[in-house]
């Protein structure tokens, strides 16, 4: 649960905990211009954009994948990374 897998074929497939995803749309990143864009929209526009840099066969946990986006530096990986991490790891 809370994976990221993208199949030989190119495919993407997301698993995440109904709790965590209730947690993560809970919760609005800090300083965010838009009231109703929440962590979990955060983290599906993470998904859409950054998704491509899983090789394909390859399943990794979204904590792992977050840590992959702040080691490459994005910004908001970097800013609400934590929060999200912590979010998905509670549950």
């Amino acid at each position: 649960m809370n994976t990221i897998s993208r199949k030989i074929s190119g495919s993407l497939s997301v698993t995440i905990s109904k709790q965590a995803a209730e947690r993560l749309d809970s919760c609005t990143p800090k300083g965010c211009p838009h009231s109703d864009y929440t962590l979990l929209d955060l983290l599906r526009d993470f998904i859409q954009a950054y998704s491509w840099k899983i090789d394909r066969g390859h399943t990794i946990s979204l904590s792992d994948f977050i840590r992959l986006l702040q080691a490459e530096n994005y910004a908001q990986a970097i800013v609400y990374g934590e929060d999200m991490m912590r979010i998905i790891e509670e549950v």
